[in-house]
C-alpha cells in the first residue's frame, strides 16, 4: 500500500491544492519499506492524480484540499483521509497504529469527528 501526504517542512502541507512537495511512503503490513519525495509544484489538479496513480498510491492523507480535487481523486481510486495535521513522521506513525482519530491530528475546526455530517451551509464534510 501506498501513501501521500503533501509536506511543507516537515509538516502535513495545510492544502494539498497549493502543496509543492508530495511525500510517497510504500507501507507493507503495517512496515514502512520505502519513502519517495516528488515535487509537484505548479502541477494542475488532473497532473497531480495522474502522478499519484503513477506512482501506486492508495491513500491520500492531507490536512485540506478543494472539493472538485477531492472529487477527482475519489474517481480514481485515490482514497481521502483529510482534516490531518501534525509532523509528518507522528502522522505515519499513527496511520499504520490506527491512531489517525487522535485530536492531536485533527484540524482545528475540522468536523472529523462526525465524518459525513454536515455543516453550515448544508454541505458534508469531505
Amino acid at each position: 500500500m501506498r501513501v501521500a501526504l503533501p509536506v511543507f517542512r516537515s509538516r502535513v502541507s495545510p492544502v494539498f491544492d497549493f502543496s509543492t512537495r508530495a511525500l510517497i511512503v510504500e507501507l507493507d503490513q503495517g512496515k514502512e519499506m520505502r519513502r519517495q519525495e516528488m515535487d509537484v509544484a505548479g502541477m494542475s489538479p488532473r497532473t497531480r492524480i495522474e502522478m499519484l496513480k503513477k506512482a501506486g498510491v492508495d491513500i491520500l492523507i492531507c490536512a485540506g484540499l478543494s472539493v472538485p480535487l477531492h472529487n477527482m481523486l475519489m474517481m480514481a481510486g485515490v482514497k481521502v483521509v483529510p482534516g490531518i495535521v501534525g509532523e509528518v513522521d507522528d502522522v505515519i506513525r499513527a496511520y499504520q497504529t490506527g491512531d489517525l482519530k487522535q485530536k492531536r491530528f485533527m484540524m482545528p475546526g475540522c468536523c472529523k469527528r462526525g465524518w459525513g455530517r454536515r455543516h453550515r451551509g448544508g454541505r458534508r464534510c469531505p
